[in-house]
């Protein structure tokens, strides 16, 4: 029951960071960096995050309050306490790892007989 639950809970967690990131890209794409696209991402889809988690955890909780069974009963314990500590740390450390990258300049390949890979797109 653990290991389907941790299947489940990581399947939901790889399916919250996709929205998110893709947000975050959207966000890039009109011109908005740095921080500030972290708080626009928040406002855009922590809420579609949160009702996923918290309703998946909700779901499950009666499996572990009432289940019989030990194989539901792992699987909702694992699922739950993947999902929250997730969510926890999507939270507190989305932005943190945000830098800058103003000052990086952007490496263009070069192709091999030495034209420019940006001019054949």
């Amino acid at each position: 029951g653990a290991i389907a639950g941790t299947l489940l809970a990581v399947g939901v967690v790889v399916n919250n960071s996709i929205l998110l990131i893709h947000e975050k890209q959207r966000c890039r794409g009109l011109g908005i960096h740095g921080l500030r696209s972290w708080v626009q991402v928040y406002r855009n889809k922590m809420r579609t995050v949160m009702i996923t988690s918290l309703t998946t955890m909700g779901g499950l909780l009666p499996l572990i309050l009432f289940g019989t069974n030990e194989f539901w009963t792992d699987l909702a314990i694992v699922v739950i306490w993947g999902l929250g500590t997730s969510l926890t740390l999507i939270l507190l450390l989305m932005g943190i790892w945000e830098k800058e990258r103003s000052h990086v300049a952007r490496v263009v390949p070069r192709h091999p007989c030495g034209a420019d890979m940006e001019a054949s797109f």
